[in-house]
C-alpha cells in the first residue's frame, strides 16, 4: 500500500529484513562476548512487528550458530504489560539466575524500568548486558557505565532523509537506489559513541549528501 520504501543496503529486502538482520547482529555480538557459552535472559517486546523481527532473528541466529548457547528465560513484554516492565523483568531475573547475558531488545523498555532494576540489584556485575537500539537514553547509559555495556545504534536521522529521498525520486518517475543504512556497535569505548544527552546520528554528514543531491542549501 505505500509508493516507496527504505532501501536498506545490498541483500537486506525491507523492513522485516533489516531488523531481523538487527536481530541476528544482536546474537552475534552475545555468541562472541560469553565465548560461546550464553545462557541468556531474553527480553522481548512481542505483538508488535519491530519485536517480532528482532526476537525472530536473534532466536534463530542464537539456535544455529552457537550449540553451546540457550535461552534460559524470556521475558514477553506486550503493549499492555509496559506499566509493569520492571517487575515483569526482576521476576524474569529470579527465574533466570544463571543467566550470564542479558538482551533487551529495544531501548525503551530499558528506560520504562528495567535500566533502574539493572542499577539497583547489579544484575549486569558480571554478565553481558546488551540494550536496544542506542536511544539517547541508552547513550546516557553507556557513558554511565553501569547497566546496559553496548547496543546496537540506527540512526533514525539519516533513515527519515533517506527515506525523503526514496519519495522525491518516485515523484519524479526515477528507481529507487540503495542507500546502505545500516548498524554500529556502541559501547563506551566507541570513539563514535555521542555525548551524554545526543542522538545517535552515524559518521556521515547525510543531510549536505542529500541537500547537494537535491540541489537545495
Amino acid at each position: 500500500m505505500f509508493d516507496t520504501q527504505l532501501q536498506y543496503g545490498d541483500g537486506i529486502h525491507g523492513v522485516a529484513d533489516f531488523f531481523e538482520q538487527s536481530g541476528k547482529l544482536r546474537a552475534d555480538y552475545v555468541i562472541e562476548k560469553t565465548g560461546g557459552a550464553a545462557k541468556v535472559l531474553h527480553v522481548e517486546f512481542t505483538g508488535v512487528a519491530i519485536g517480532d523481527y528482532l526476537s525472530k532473528g536473534f532466536t534463530e541466529e542464537l539456535a544455529a550458530k552457537c550449540p553451546g548457547c540457550e535461552v534460559v528465560g524470556t521475558v514477553s513484554i506486550t503493549p499492555a504489560d509496559i506499566a509493569q516492565m520492571r517487575q515483569k523483568f526482576e521476576t524474569g531475573m529470579l527465574q533466570a539466575s544463571g543467566a550470564n547475558a542479558i538482551v533487551v531488545d529495544l531501548g525503551f523498555m530499558l528506560a520504562g524500568g528495567i535500566q533502574q532494576s539493572l542499577v539497583a540489584s547489579n544484575a549486569g556485575n558480571g554478565r553481558v548486558v546488551l540494550g536496544g537500539e542506542c536511544t539517547q537514553d541508552e547513550i546516557g547509559y553507556l557513558h554511565d557505565a553501569n547497566g546496559i555495556q553496548a547496543c546496537i545504534a540506527i540512526s533514525n536521522g539519516r533513515a527519515a532523509w533517506s527515506l525523503a529521498d526514496q519519495l522525491n525520486r518516485f515523484f519524479n518517475g526515477q528507481s529507487a537506489v540503495s542507500d546502505g543504512i545500516g548498524w554500529t556497535l556502541l559501547d563506551a569505548a566507541s570513539p563514535n559513541l555521542p555525548a551524554a544527552g545526543q542522538n545517535y546520528d552515524g559518521p556521515l554528514d547525510y543531510r549536505a549528501g542529500y541537500k547537494a543531491l537535491w540541489k537545495v542549501s
